[in-house]
């Protein structure tokens, strides 16, 4: 939610828990040029979340557009509060 929070201070436009046949996007990020596809997991690793984008398709309906699609797993470590992340370029 804090990260929502943020993005929505900055004005930039976000979606959170965006639906689809497959399930839910935890978050979308759209701006001029890129799209930006988030899933966030605790304790747990930014491959992981990587990994449920791909088996899931989240990127699909973003595809037949001209923009550029990144997807980014984000892992958030409870106890040392660290956060780790992977990006791919689509």
């Amino acid at each position: 939610m804090l990260f929502l929070f943020i993005c929505t201070l900055l004005q930039v436009n976000v979606q959170s828990e965006v639906a689809f046949a497959g399930g839910r996007i935890d978050m979308v990020i759209q701006t001029k040029s890129f799209i930006y596809i988030f899933e966030f997991k605790l304790n747990a690793s930014p491959q992981v979340a990587l990994a449920q984008i791909h088996k899931k398709k989240y990127y699909e309906r973003y595809l037949t557009g001209n923009k550029e699609v990144y997807l980014v797993g984000l892992n958030f470590e409870y106890e040392t509060k660290i956060i780790t992340y992977v990006i791919e370029k689509l």
